[in-house]
C-alpha cells in the first residue's frame, strides 16, 4: 500500500511540474509578444513623426517660396498679418485652443487659452513647444517626448492660428 501512495504522489508531482512549466512558457511568450508590440508601436510612432516632419518641411518650403515671391513682387516680406488669432485642435485629452499674437509680421505671443480635459502634467511638459514655436516663428517644431499628444495638439492649434494670420486680408 505504501508503494501505491508513493506512485500516486509521484504522478501528482509530475503533473504539477508539467502544468507549472507550461504556465512559465506561456508567460514568457506573452512577455515576448508584448515587447514586440511595443517595438512595433514605437516604430509606427517614429514613422508618423517622420511623416509629420516631412509635411511640415514641405509646408515650410512653400512658405519660403511665398515669401520670396512676395518680396520680389514688392509686397511685404512678412508671412503673417498683425493681429490676434485663435486656433483649435482635437487631441487625446479633448480640444486645445491657442491664441497667437502677431506684431510687425512676427509671432510675439503664443498662449494656450483652453485645454480643460488635458492631463495637467502632460500639458505642463508640452508647453515647451510654445517657446520653440516663438523662436522658430513657425508651428514646424518637434513634439515634446513624454507629452506627445498634448504637444501635438498645441502645435496643430498653433498651425491653424498661424494659417489664419497668413490668410488675413
Amino acid at each position: 500500500m505504501h508503494t501505491f501512495w508513493v506512485k500516486v504522489l509521484s504522478c501528482v508531482l509530475v503533473v504539477t511540474a508539467i502544468f507549472g512549466y507550461s504556465s512559465v512558457v506561456q508567460s514568457r511568450q506573452q512577455s515576448e509578444q508584448i515587447a514586440q508590440l511595443e517595438l512595433d508601436l514605437e516604430q509606427q510612432k517614429q514613422i508618423a513623426d517622420a511623416a509629420q516632419s516631412a509635411l511640415a518641411a514641405a509646408a515650410t518650403a512653400t512658405d519660403v517660396t511665398e515669401t520670396v515671391t512676395e518680396t520680389v513682387a514688392g509686397e511685404p516680406s512678412s508671412l503673417y498679418h498683425d493681429g490676434v488669432y485663435t486656433g483649435e485642435a482635437e487631441e487625446f485629452g479633448g480640444t486645445i485652443t491657442v491664441e497667437a499674437e502677431i506684431a510687425d509680421g512676427e509671432l510675439i505671443r503664443l498662449d494656450v487659452v483652453s485645454a480643460d480635459q488635458e492631463d495637467a502634467a502632460y500639458l505642463e511638459a508640452a508647453m515647451a513647444v510654445t517657446d520653440a514655436m516663438l523662436e522658430a516663428q513657425s508651428a514646424d517644431v518637434d513634439t515634446v517626448s513624454g507629452a506627445t499628444y498634448s504637444s501635438n495638439g498645441i502645435i496643430q492649434a498653433a498651425a491653424q492660428a498661424l494659417g489664419k494670420a497668413k490668410d488675413a486680408a
